[in-house]
């Protein structure tokens, strides 16, 4: 959605998604936009929404009576249940199997947030977790630019940096 501000565009995907039963997807890279996601859901009555996070800074100073907060390991919960709106925080680590889990709880005309920094290589975590032992090579980012390309390709994906 060329052209417009963050929050006029998920009001407007949110319109167009309930009208459709289809659901959105926002890819915000970085965090600085985060306020911005929080003021649209919060406007938008009665729906449920979740937050998947290991990131205390995400939970901080919103109103907790919109949201469910979960970390990363514990989107086991989450299967069996349905979400109106979710947001995803792969900032610090690309966790693929709760992005699936999240993903699947969303129904029809919800928006769905993604979180992804500008790079991984930054993150300890992704650098810890993937870099082998013995190997002095940084692991690839390969997963983020892979899932930025096909999502400038693809319709109903927003991508804001």
């Amino acid at each position: 959605m060329q052209g417009y501000t963050l929050y006029e565009a998920i009001n407007l995907a949110k319109y167009w998604a309930k009208r459709s039963y289809e659901r959105r997807l926002f890819i915000i890279l970085g965090d600085r936009d985060i306020d911005d996601i929080f003021k649209a859901l919060i406007e938008i009555r009665n729906e449920k929404n979740i937050i998947v996070s290991d990131r205390d800074e995400i939970r901080g100073g919103h109103n907790d009576q919109h949201f469910l907060y979960i970390g990363h390991k514990d989107t086991k919960k989450l299967l069996g249940m349905t979400f109106d709106n979710a947001i995803i925080d792969l900032i610090e680590f690309p966790d693929v199997i709760s992005l699936s889990r999240v993903i699947g709880s969303i129904r029809g005309g919800g928006l769905i947030f993604l979180l992804l920094p500008l790079t991984y290589l930054n993150s300890s975590k992704y650098v810890e977790r993937l870099q082998p032992i013995g190997v002095s090579e940084k692991p690839r980012d390969l997963l983020r630019r892979r899932l930025l390309i096909r999502a400038m390709n693809s319709d109903g994906i927003s991508l804001y940096s």
